[in-house]
């Protein structure tokens, strides 16, 4: 101040060593009385503070210029070379509407799995017991049960809109779903027939059914169906003979007529141990979960092998496609499969505490685009399907915390 108490202002006198260069030249290109008056006030605020009135000050006066904001930033071939190696929920995204769009487009073109909103089911499934659920290509509504109750059908919006009652003498052992049919398969009783039989989508029964009737030397029946999945008009059947030999059965989609068999050279093992988990058709293949030697194995729709499709996980629980991608998810390692695991396979202690605990996005070459994980580390995934175009997974802490989530990103 000068003798008079007049305050002497100079560009250098302001604080900005909070600041960055380009900052302080901003500064010095203020009026004189703008400036002082900034500096006036500033010098009785806190560092922070003063920074957001000084943002807010050359904002009206020195604003940046058009060319950058809405020009050089906002070009596409630039603001998509920034996004290219961000992190897809990055918080730069929200720079502005320009930046927000391109962002999303990227998301959508990679399909990166995200969280998205999912009402809550009208019906309890919290327990760990042995669940199945499936949807029908379009996704418009799903089937889900234990493998001792009836089977709960329900819309998009989780409400229950029709049931399948309980089979009397049978557990069920797998589910899949076409746009007007729903298929169960029925077993687990060793002195009753293990059977595939078809429903109408509002669960009426239809009539169709296909019968395993082969008997061992002690008289029981011995082949069980299992998992099952659709495609070229077929529904494809894991069948299982005492858990160490399994075998796919092509049935007609309406009769569940037989029409041929395959894989009983390739899933057979000497130890007891479920060979076959998860299955699922992409394109003109068939991918079904090896779990004795941790990868997928790949057949022609016809039953001829093709190749073996092997990746970062364990073993195989469920393999799903949809529209050209894999999602796979793994069994737990308690299952007793590590005696018989590839040799190169992880079995470090962070390896075996993830098992069960991803989901891998695939290319149908096999190809690993992305590991998503839940956000509580202690959550297991148990069973996931298509509901509209969000990917529904049931995970969460065992023994009776399960949940249905949703996933933005098919």
């Amino acid at each position: 101040k000068d003798d008079s108490g007049t305050m002497l202002l100079k560009p250098s006198c302001l604080d900005i060593r909070l600041c960055p260069s380009r900052f302080s030249l901003r500064l010095r290109r203020l009026p004189n009385n703008v400036l002082a008056d900034l500096a006036a006030t500033m010098a009785e605020m806190s560092p922070v503070s003063a920074k957001c009135l000084a943002d807010a000050v050359l904002a009206k006066h020195d604003p940046v210029s058009n060319l950058f904001v809405h020009g050089i930033f906002q070009t596409p071939d630039i603001v998509a070379c920034i996004f290219s190696s961000l992190d897809p929920c990055a918080q730069v995204a929200m720079v502005c509407k320009v930046w927000k769009q391109v962002c999303n487009e990227i998301l959508e073109k990679r399909r990166f799995l995200r969280p998205a909103p999912l009402a809550e089911p009208d019906d309890n499934v919290a327990s760990n017991d042995e669940f199945f659920m499936s949807s029908p290509p379009s996704g418009a509504w799903l089937c889900y049960t234990y493998h001792n109750r009836g089977a709960k059908i329900l819309d998009a919006s989780m409400s229950r809109i029709h049931s399948i009652a309980r089979f009397p003498n049978h557990l069920v052992q797998g589910v899949a779903a076409s746009e007007d049919r729903i298929y169960l398969s029925a077993g687990g009783n060793p002195d009753e027939a293990s059977r595939i039989v078809a429903f109408e989508s509002n669960g009426t029964q239809t009539g169709a059914e296909f019968v395993l009737d082969n008997v061992d030397l002690h008289g029981y029946f011995e082949d069980q169906a299992h998992e099952l999945t659709l495609g070229n008009d077929l529904l494809f059947a894991i069948v299982l003979e005492d858990h160490r030999h399994g075998r796919i059965v092509a049935l007609d989609v309406n009769t569940l007529e037989q029409q041929y068999s395959f894989g009983s050279s390739i899933f057979h093992n000497d130890q007891y141990c479920t060979t076959m988990r998860g299955m699922t058709v992409a394109s003109d293949a068939l991918y079904v979960g090896d779990s004795v030697r941790g990868c997928l194995q790949v057949f022609s729709l016809a039953g001829e092998h093709l190749h073996e499709v092997r990746g970062d996980w364990w073993a195989p629980q469920q393999v799903l496609h949809f529209n050209g991608r894999l999602y796979l998810f793994e069994c737990d390692p308690d299952d007793g499969l590590g005696d018989y695991r590839d040799e190169n396979d992880d079995d470090s202690d962070d390896g075996r505490a993830s098992v069960g605990k991803r989901v891998f996005v695939l290319s149908l070459q096999g190809e690993t685009l992305q590991v998503w994980r839940p956000q509580l580390s202690s959550y297991y995934i148990y069973n996931m399907c298509i509901l509209g175009h969000k990917l529904i997974l049931r995970l969460g802490e065992p023994p009776n915390h399960l949940q249905f989530v949703a996933l933005w990103g098919l």
